[in-house]
């Protein structure tokens, strides 16, 4: 069998369509000359792999395809054979004995090598209580979107406090 059939390429199932997990499929696709591997991806978000560090700037422009790391048409112009994506798809479960993902659609993904680059999620205080109204995480689209609606259903003029230990530009 020729090393270019599908049957005989090695599936490497990605947790997480974030920023690292993207920069590890490009990378792969770019190296993977001899078509050894099919990668299959799903991302929990709507969105296609975006750069989360510039998630301040959607305040201005409230366009998420302008946080996009790569052109939409980026994603159809790769070999079907070689590399599948799933966005709004979260991965439930990594059965490491059968070598299976399990998606909340139901689905299932056979894999021989999986790589988790699910990010992270966000450190909060004892006291802070995401019950409340007005308290919000910062981590991802979703988020801005919340505390941007929030914002403008609310009394002017609004106070607002930010408590981190990360990065926000």
């Amino acid at each position: 069998m020729g090393s270019d059939n599908s049957t005989d390429r090695k599936t490497i199932f990605v947790v997480g369509l974030g920023m690292v997990g993207i920069a590890f499929i490009e990378k792969l696709l770019n190296l993977d000359e001899n078509k050894k591997y099919r990668i299959i991806t799903c991302g929990e978000e709507n969105h296609l792999a975006y750069n989360r560090v510039a998630l301040t700037d959607y305040f201005q422009h409230r366009s998420v395809e302008k946080l996009y790391l790569n052109p939409v048409e980026w994603y159809s112009q790769q070999d079907p054979e070689s590399f599948e994506f799933h966005i709004g798809e979260t991965c439930t479960h990594i059965d490491t004995d059968n070598h299976v993902v399990l998606t909340d659609k139901g689905r299932q993904f056979a894999y021989d090598h999986c790589v988790i680059a699910s990010g992270s999620n966000a450190s909060l205080p004892a006291y802070a209580d995401l019950s409340l109204p007005g308290v919000f995480v910062y981590r991802n689209i979703s988020d801005i979107n919340s505390l941007i609606s929030y914002a403008n259903k609310g009394k002017k003029p609004l106070r607002a406090s930010k408590v981190s230990s990360g990065y926000t530009a």
